[in-house]
């Protein structure tokens, strides 16, 4: 059934510390041995709090994330699902209440969010949407956190809060930068899920696997 989920949603099926992985262009992760579906740095509630301080924003990108949220939800039917931190960018605003929304129409998934350094919310909003809080969250080999943490031998830290990008040069001085995924040996970064996030380049050492993201595909680089 794992294999079946992991086939369905059209990721790149890869083997990371000895687990079978699968990377989506949507940017998510799915531990296919443990139904597990991890996504990082939503940062929901950014454009309500730019407008709030004056910035001028495009309207709907949290609607649209929590639109694609639900899609995957229904889609993958995960028994964890894991938000790897930022997951509200700032003070309360009624971006959190279309999120909670979505997650009622999903009782029979547990949520857990690692926390981190945008998660300032109190307790309680968390609590009352049934998100448990954690620093960081082992699953088998794996420890997932918002930042890198240390790990013990046999170990892999899965990490977000970077927002790893990469760029690909074409001829002449043509490049473009992209969302990836990153492993390198004893740790990988997740791509930021939200739409309204920038980029940090990651540069590529020995033994490093960098998954370029485009709209429709994965692109190992």
């Amino acid at each position: 059934m794992k294999e079946t989920i992991a086939e369905k949603i059209d990721g790149m099926l890869i083997e990371i510390a000895g687990e079978k992985l699968s990377l989506h262009s949507d940017k998510y992760l799915y531990f296919v041995h443990y139904n597990v579906l991890v996504i990082s740095d939503l940062h929901l509630g950014k454009m309500d709090h730019f407008r709030k301080n004056g910035v001028a924003v495009p309207p709907g990108l949290d609607q649209n994330d929590n639109e694609k949220l639900t899609e995957l939800l229904h889609s993958i039917q995960p028994d964890v699902c894991v938000f790897l931190g930022d997951l509200f960018h700032s003070d309360y605003n009624d971006a959190w209440e279309l999120f909670c929304n979505t997650l009622k129409a999903f009782c029979n998934i547990r949520f857990v969010l690692t926390v981190g350094n945008h998660d300032i919310l109190r307790k309680d909003f968390y609590t009352n949407a049934a998100i448990q809080l954690v620093d960081k969250l082992i699953i088998g080999s794996f420890v997932l956190s918002h930042e890198a943490v240390s790990v013990d031998p046999g170990q892999y830290n899965i990490h977000g809060h970077i927002h790893p990008g990469v760029a690909l040069r074409g001829k002449g001085r043509q490049h473009l930068k992209l969302p990836c995924f990153y492993f390198g040996n004893i740790r990988g970064v997740m791509p930021a899920f939200g739409k309204f996030t920038g980029l940090a380049r990651m540069k590529k050492m020995d033994g490093d696997r960098i998954f370029a993201i485009t709209s429709k595909a994965l692109i190992e680089v």
